[in-house]
């Protein structure tokens, strides 16, 4: 895929953008059901928001990684509970490129539909035939109660212990259809993220065929420059990109706020306080260095893949450690304009109010997989990485 390709998927951030104006107007819808609007899903699924990183043969965008990274800016910054419907479709995409024709068009039979997703490993698949026997307890899934399919994490166990491949456990994503899951409705009570509705699931001892115990590590049988690159540098250049997204949106409700601010204690306009203009200036800049180096990063290795290989361990390393910083700068830009703004952000629904919670609820889900920045940090220490399949 080359130059051209990306001038011909650069339509899919204009898309985006048309997106905006419908996804914003039903955002406080979105917060108070704690369900993805209906009017939302189906805009977003007919735009093929869920099918960004899907192959063509079930049509999927493809989309080369710097498209894609401004698509989920975009997506994000008018909410971040619809870029992150976008992050959980990541896995079911990219399973496409290690099934036969049959298996990934049953998977993609209703190709606008969104899928959910639980990285944590909460299954235990004992194998059995062609198959597997797989229960388990999956904490939070985005959008279970709209999604056709998820893709849930569980070990293959060797008896009471879980088996072992080339020295790693062996974790498995399971396309299960979400119809044999038992859903517990624990999102109701979230504050964080709402729209998402992401609820707990169970499933009993069920049955799953081999081709839906995927081991993602494993090379593809679709060896295009996205799929050579792997699920996990698309997931983490979107995670990059969503904390982007969001301190983007924030940043503009603090400064045309503070731009018509009038202190009612010194009478003086917002726009003459010194602080105020160091902190606005301040946070623009780390708004554009971070997405700039985003970009920067993620252009470099999609060029490596370009030429057919999966880039340098350097080059990967940048694209994993950059979705933590990215949610560092972010909390911290928005913690700061949360507090130094108005007291008007102390109030539920807020763009300063919804910024704070949601940043602090994607950090919190970054957490779970720290290691990818371990790894990074290990090869800038001369070392190799630390993640199966690198």
């Amino acid at each position: 895929m080359r130059a051209l390709d990306i001038e011909a998927t650069d339509h899919l951030v204009t898309t985006a953008e048309d997106l905006v104006p419908l996804v914003v107007a039903h955002r406080q819808q979105g917060e108070a059901e704690a369900r993805m609007p209906r009017p939302v899903l189906k805009a977003a699924g007919a735009a093929g928001m869920f099918r960004i990183f899907a192959p063509r043969e079930v049509g999927g965008h493809e989309a080369p990684l710097p498209v894609a990274a401004k698509v989920f800016e975009v997506i994000a910054a008018a909410d971040p509970t619809v870029a992150w419907y976008m992050v959980n479709s990541i896995p079911a995409s990219h399973a496409v490129a290690y099934l036969a024709p049959e298996h990934r068009d049953e998977l993609f039979a209703e190709p606008d539909r969104h899928f959910g997703v639980c990285i944590a490993p909460g299954g235990r698949a004992t194998p059995s035939g062609h198959g597997f026997r797989l229960e388990g307890d999956w904490p939070l899934v985005t959008g279970v109660l709209d999604a056709r399919w998820c893709v849930l994490a569980g070990l293959v166990m060797d008896g009471d212990r879980p088996a072992k491949v080339d020295g790693h456990v062996d974790v498995r994503m399971f396309l299960v259809p979400t119809e044999l899951l038992d859903v517990d409705t624990v999102w109701d009570n979230a504050t964080v993220m709402r729209a998402t509705g992401s609820h707990r699931v169970s499933l009993a001892n069920t049955e799953i065929p081999g081709w839906c115990a995927l081991d993602m590590t494993a090379p593809p049988e679709t060896d295009r420059p996205l799929y050579l690159l792997g699920s996990l540098m698309s997931s983490m250049t979107a995670h990059a990109a969503v904390p982007v997204g969001i301190l983007s949106r924030a940043l503009d409700a603090a400064a045309d706020e503070l731009g018509r601010k009038v202190s009612a204690t010194t009478n003086r306009a917002g726009t003459s306080s010194a602080t105020t203009l160091e902190m606005i200036a301040e946070g623009d800049s780390a708004f554009r260095s971070t997405r700039a180096g985003l970009h920067s990063v993620v252009t470099e290795l999609w060029a490596a893949a370009e030429t057919g290989n999966r880039g340098t361990n350097e080059q990967r390393a940048a694209v994993f450690g950059y979705q933590h910083y990215a949610a560092k700068v972010a909390r911290e830009v928005i913690s700061e304009l949360y507090g130094r703004t108005s007291r008007a952000s102390f109030f539920r629904g807020h763009p300063l109010e919804l910024a704070l919670r949601n940043i602090h609820a994607v950090c919190y889900a970054y957490e779970t997989i720290r290691f990818v920045q371990h790894s990074a940090a290990l090869v800038r220490m001369g070392h190799q990485p630390a993640i199966p399949g690198e």
